[in-house]
């Protein structure tokens, strides 16, 4: 899994992941439960009206909303902390820093995730 620098560094150095404890969901997710979005089942991707722009063997989500929403990284397009917002029930938003997401900064977009 190639994991943009940033985004290591945070896991090595501050912390594996965090979460609402009582539901496992909302927030950073723990290496261990990462997996590559391929691994799932996305009924969304029939309903998109235009091809899926990443590649979801090589997609993970590393914060999830608890709500099927997440900040997305694929890694061979993850430059400069490159991340999509990915939902269950919605086209995704792709090109965006992972940490603008995260930390609430995304350049213009009001709460996408709902946190």
């Amino acid at each position: 899994m190639s994991i943009p620098e940033s985004i290591r560094k945070f896991y090595t150095h501050l912390h594996n992941g965090f979460y609402f404890y009582a539901s496992n969901a909302m927030g950073i997710v723990s290496i261990k439960n990462m997996t590559y979005f391929a691994d799932d089942e996305w009924g969304i991707i029939e309903e998109l009206e235009e091809p899926v722009q990443i590649d979801l063997t090589k997609t993970f989500g590393f914060f999830h909303n608890g709500m099927g929403g997440y900040v997305a990284v694929d890694d061979s397009n993850c430059v400069g902390d490159n991340a999509v917002l990915w939902f269950s029930n919605k086209a995704p938003i792709y090109t965006f820093d992972a940490w603008d997401i995260v930390a609430g900064n995304g350049d213009g977009i009001s709460n996408p995730l709902n946190i």
